[in-house]
């Protein structure tokens, strides 16, 4: 039957991959032509060489890594157009990225998403943002110069034995550019329909063997859409800092400093009172603060040794459903070195401590927390003739919450021949309770009774345990001619101790007043469960000026309740992410002062949040005006007015829109 007035569904699903295609047809024979002069665009052999430090804690190449790694280049990031750091994460086969609503994200690798994911680590230049109190990353307090970053690393799978606790799923590690790199000044102006202002500078120089750099950056987005309306979540922040790098001989040294101030619209549920006919209402502004300060010392020797000594200091303030100040402070040290020519050692330990601190609000009471961890590890990679190199080494660490961890890690690498590799690896990994799940009363919603009224909510146990992991992974990945690679990664693992919430029996309380039934669901350990998969990652350049990406990735999660569990939604636990994702992107210039690209996402259903699947489309062109000046056009979400991400009780989950937007770029 024909539709009167509109098209089909299946052609409004092939409508945008035919207008990529399309457009890609028509440039490859004018890109074919293109100049290659000073384009910026890596060739195979320079991407296959780019050297990586997050797995395991030294430099590598990363055809050599015998773990699921992705580099997103500066390349990469400046062909997507994308300007907020979450969703970066899109273009990382394996990675589930949701926005929630126009100033939170939900961000995991290889399932278990969430508003907090308390599973994936993500570090900044090395230190960790990851938040103890919560378990998972404040991505409105992470608003970097996307100009600034030189590549980002991702290791999907266990990291425990470099990284310690909650490097469970996945390791994240944003590496922003060295003062040297970033001389002189560069302004940024950005206009949109939903990332509707952003204004950065920096300003870079240099006083003889020292560079340094100064930045600000202000940021403005609007309101996402709710029931056809504007949500009121609105988000605006500003950043700012400066970045010191020296060098002298055989050291390096780094200092950086970072502020932000921001204001967002999280849409919090917050409560009033006890009584049902008090309307719920969402919260209003959330305001934040943040200080950071972090150094690094790195010596090198000639035989190959690199020490290095690592310390940070960071300080946030956040109102928002309660008031809350947190205090981390960390130092580290690191020392590598090579013995006969075959072992590649690596060993280091450091301590960290935390401090929590909250003012409770009748919706959340969290109590003050204080947490000290010490750790140490090593880590041995031996060289079994040229073809083969086996990778053994643990992390062992005293946290004061979750006690004495082991996290244990085997990998080996085979070099088949000088374009194939193939790995495998069996790892254990550990994510500790948060304060807020042993420390936190939750009040959700008031309802009428039969004879008090009833609120209803969430309390922390102070038993909570520690979750583990233990997965086995394996991989390949070759180069196909001088133009193309492909990266396959297969994966099983088994959690144990998973956090389950428990109905408790319920209790008169007469505080706060009047006298109520609280009708509670505690925090419990009581699920295991299985997941299995597969991520595919492919390159292809036919020409320099021409390129496309692309990788698919399929997730099953399989839960296993323990019998004595009451939580009604734990055995149909499906991690909350899709079963399948692909996405493809390409790019041309079309002459050496226009490029254009254009990408495409497809988003699998959420079965257990019952968030339908989308197809996203995305395009970008970039205009060089002058050698100095740019002008840029991106649009996003190109074929939808708005789609929902993902769904959520509080915050509340809204829909993202369509957005435009024009960038100008001015260097000198």
């Amino acid at each position: 039957m024909t539709r009167r007035g509109g098209s089909s569904p299946t052609s409004r699903r092939a409508r945008p991959v035919a207008v990529v295609a399309l457009t890609l047809w028509f440039a490859a024979p004018i890109a074919a032509r293109a100049q290659t002069t000073d384009l910026g665009r890596a060739t195979l052999d320079e991407l296959m060489n780019i050297r990586v430090v997050s797995a395991s804690r030294k430099e590598q190449r990363a055809e050599d890594v015998p773990a699921a790694v992705f580099v997103l280049t500066r390349d990469d990031i400046r062909r997507s157009g994308i300007t907020t750091l979450p969703e970066l994460f899109r273009l990382v086969p394996g990675m589930q990225v949701a926005r929630v609503n126009a100033n939170r994200w939900a961000v995991s690798v290889r399932g278990f998403n969430g508003h907090f994911s308390n599973k994936l680590l993500v570090l900044i230049d090395g230190r960790s943002v990851y938040n103890r109190a919560f378990s998972g990353v404040h991505w409105d307090a992470q608003d970097l110069l996307v100009s600034d970053i030189a590549r980002i690393e991702v290791i999907r799978g266990p990291g425990g034995a470099s990284w310690g606790a909650n490097a469970v799923n996945g390791i994240v590690n944003i590496i922003t550019r060295s003062a040297a790199e970033t001389q002189g000044t560069v302004v940024e102006a950005s206009l949109g329909s939903f990332d509707r202002d952003r204004v950065s500078a920096r300003y870079g120089g240099s006083a003889g063997n020292a560079a340094y750099r100064a930045f600000a950056q202000w940021t403005d987005v609007r309101d996402s859409n709710l029931a056809g309306q504007r949500a009121n979540d609105r988000w605006s922040s500003l950043t700012g800092g400066a970045r010191l790098d020296w060098t002298h001989g055989n050291d390096d040294v780094m200092a950086q400093t970072k502020f932000l101030a921001g204001t967002a619209r999280p849409l919090w549920i917050e409560l009033q009172s006890v009584l049902p006919n008090v309307p719920v209402f969402t919260a209003g502004k959330s305001d934040l603060d943040e200080v950071m300060l972090q150094a690094r010392w790195t010596r090198r020797r000639g035989n190959s040794s690199v020490f290095t000594a690592q310390a940070f200091h960071a300080s946030s303030y956040r109102d928002s459903l309660l008031w809350n100040r947190e205090r981390t402070t960390d130092a580290e040290v690191q020392y590598e070195t090579r013995l006969y020519s075959t072992h590649g050692i690596v060993m280091g330990g450091g301590i960290r401590k935390a401090a929590f601190a909250a003012r409770p609000t009748f919706t959340l009471q969290v109590e003050d927390d204080s947490n000290l961890v010490v750790s140490a590890f090593a880590q041995d990679e031996v060289r079994l003739g040229n073809a083969v190199s086996v990778t053994i080494g643990s992390k062992i660490e005293h946290d004061t919450t979750a006690g004495w961890g082991l996290l244990p890690s085997g990998r080996v690498l085979w070099r088949l021949s000088t374009n194939q590799r193939v790995w495998a690896a069996v790892s254990k990994a550990r994510r500790t309770p948060s304060t807020t799940e042993r420390k936190m009363r939750f009040n959700l919603s008031a309802r009428p009774g039969q004879f008090l009224p009833v609120l209803v909510g969430y309390v922390g146990n102070p038993n909570a345990v520690s979750e583990t992991l233990v997965e086995t992974e394996a991989g390949y990945r070759t180069r196909i001619g001088s133009s193309a690679e492909l990266d396959v990664t297969v994966f099983r693992g088994h959690y144990d101790d998973l956090t389950t919430t428990e109905p408790l029996t319920p209790q008169v309380e007469t505080t706060p007043g009047p006298a109520h039934i609280f009708a509670g669901q505690e925090f419990a350990n009581l699920l295991a469960a299985t997941t299995e998969g597969v991520e595919v990652s492919a390159h292809w350049s036919p020409f320099r000026v021409w390129r496309f990406d692309g990788s698919y990735s399929a997730l099953h999660v399989s839960p296993h309740p323990d019998a004595a569990t009451r939580d009604p939604l734990a055995a149909g636990r499906d991690g909350n992410a899709p079963t399948h994702q692909w996405h493809v992107r390409a790019s041309a210039w079309l002459t050496t002062r226009l490029e254009v690209g254009g990408g495409i996402y497809y988003v699998g259903r959420l079965e257990q949040l019952a968030v339908p699947s989308y197809t996203r489309t995305d395009a970008r062109a970039e205009f060089a005006l002058t050698r100095q000046l740019s002008l840029i056009g991106v649009g996003q979400n190109l074929f939808d007015r708005t789609h929902r991400e993902f769904q959520t009780i509080s915050p509340i989950a809204t829909e993202v829109p369509r957005s435009v937007r024009a960038d100008l770029r001015w260097k000198f």
